[in-house]
């Protein structure tokens, strides 16, 4: 199960850490250059330390999915497009899948966050954006997990990649002062290389004009790999750089090619967080600091112990994250994109 994650770099971060080299095929022919995924798309990302359902979070989709020409077109217009001639780009989407199907008014009442790889070709509200190749590889720093220590009491951990030392094309593309520090700097998970995720989206288009178009993904999850199955019998499943690569590439990789692809790694390490990350309005640095579970203060002890959050005087919960969906008359452009 992934229900928690964090994703702290604003949106040029992001680009920059998913910066790659396309293949030969790409149709730039330049297989020896570095890109950056451009963004799309007017919905903002918004960085967090703790992002929960119903957040807007950072996704890669193919160049080629359908709607993607026209949000290129309306940021041309906005001023907003720069085009890289990539092979991918970067969209904001919520998370918490609402298939194309739903006729009623949003939200759409089951929580749909997650899908089980093993029931992905069977559950109608999954099967339909698997069959039209609406693949898309989320990207964060990594994800939280919860350990049940005794009956009704949990530890979360802070999830993120072993081998997290920087791309050569993330360093090809970093000014230079950004790549100051030592390894064990450069390798925090909030700098170092960024988790990526398979998952499915889906296009939401209400019958009612005042209603705006949504796009939303879920993470697909499988069995957990021995090394993490102490902590959780889940993990989302996590691509590599060519799985990355083929998973985006709808038209080349068919669907049953494409699901191979998804597999346990053995590729993450963890550490103990603090319980205020238990609650989804909590979205500051402490939420991802490193503690000693037996007196849950931090393990740095320049770090100012967590003990104030739980104090009578706490105070006020960081304001909720401004969320923005598709303008209606970008809408009305994308619906006849769409039904074209």
């Amino acid at each position: 199960m992934c229900g928690r994650c964090a994703c702290t770099r604003d949106r040029r971060g992001v680009a920059v850490a998913c910066a790659y080299k396309p293949s030969s095929s790409d149709k730039t022919g330049a297989a020896s250059a570095v890109l950056q995924p451009e963004w799309v798309g007017t919905i903002q990302h918004w960085p967090s330390y703790n992002v929960g359902p119903q957040t807007y979070v950072p996704c890669l989709i193919s160049n080629q999915q359908s709607h993607v020409a026209l949000l290129k077109k309306m940021d041309d217009q906005d001023g907003e497009c720069v085009s890289d001639g990539g092979d991918r780009v970067l969209q904001a989407m919520k998370w918490g899948l609402v298939p194309n199907w739903h006729k009623g008014p949003q939200p759409f009442s089951t929580l749909l966050n997650n899908c089980r790889l093993d029931g992905i070709t069977e559950k109608p509200s999954f099967r339909g954006a698997l069959q039209k190749g609406q693949r898309c590889v989320v990207v964060v720093d990594g994800f939280y997990e919860w350990q049940t220590t005794k009956p009704g009491s949990k530890q979360p951990f802070f999830i993120y990649l072993s081998n997290n030392s920087l791309t050569e094309e993330t360093q090809a593309v970093l000014p230079k002062d950004q790549l100051e520090g030592s390894q064990e700097e450069l390798r925090h998970p909030t700098k170092g290389r960024m988790m990526q995720l398979a998952g499915l989206f889906d296009i939401w288009s209400p019958a009612s004009e005042d209603k705006e178009t949504l796009f939303t993904f879920t993470v697909i999850t499988l069995d957990a790999h021995p090394s993490l199955a102490h902590i959780h019998d889940r993990m989302p499943a996590i691509l590599d750089r060519e799985g990355v690569e083929k998973w985006l590439d709808f038209k080349s990789v068919p669907t049953q090619q494409a699901l191979r692809l998804l597999r346990p790694q053995d590729c993450l390490q963890w550490y103990p967080v603090s319980t205020m990350v238990n609650n989804v309005k909590h979205k500051s640095p402490e939420c991802m600091v490193k503690i000693d579970p037996l007196s849950c203060t931090p393990t740095n002890p320049k770090q100012k112990t967590l003990t104030k959050y739980f104090s009578p005087k706490k105070s006020a919960p960081p304001k909720e994250e401004k969320e923005t969906s598709l303008p209606p008359g970008k809408k009305a452009k994308l619906e006849d994109q769409l039904d074209s």
